[in-house]
């Protein structure tokens, strides 16, 4: 016959097919068999499937591919594409890139992004304004709100300037 024991005065122990656990329900109490518990649960597998979700201690937490942050998802795509942001209409939330607790780059509801340390880039960069503290211009640059010369030996401005002060 067994003895009366505290839960925390048991030896722990690995189930195997010939274990049984009590299950209470409140009204009455039951004997369940190890296999019958495995056989609906992930007892002895390595990983688990949740068709609807995962929650611990409380928190949910993302599963397979997809995810959601507050309630609403952050990452979705299709064959094609791999959406990250807010994926839902009306979702402008801020995407925040961190190291060691820091934002390092923050794209805001609207769309523009912040980087506060460098930015390296090997290919061109192209596009309607450019801002930062130096570059290679091709067409046009302004500085303070004023146009300075670029490709100055191809700029009118420059001939006319040579012709009156230099000759």
């Amino acid at each position: 016959m067994a003895e009366n024991k505290k839960i925390t005065e048991l030896d722990p122990s690995i189930p195997l097919d010939g274990f049984a656990f009590v299950a209470a329900t409140g009204v009455d109490n039951f004997r369940v068999s190890y296999s019958d518990i495995a056989e609906y649960s992930s007892i002895g597998v390595k990983s688990g499937s949740f068709t609807e979700f995962l929650t611990i201690s409380g928190v949910p937490v993302s599963t397979g591919a997809g995810g959601t942050v507050g309630g609403k998802e952050v990452v979705g795509g299709d064959s094609e594409n791999i959406d990250f942001g807010g994926t839902e209409p009306g979702d402008v939330r801020n995407i925040n890139f961190q190291q060691g607790g820091e934002n390092v780059m923050v794209i805001d509801g609207s769309g523009d992004v912040s980087i506060q340390n460098d930015l390296y880039v090997s290919g061109g960069i192209s596009g309607d304004v450019i801002s930062g503290k130096t570059g290679v211009f091709t067409e046009s640059l302004t500085i303070s709100g004023n146009s300075v010369l670029t490709g100055v030996s191809h700029d009118p401005a420059f001939e006319e300037l040579e012709v009156k002060y230099l000759l």
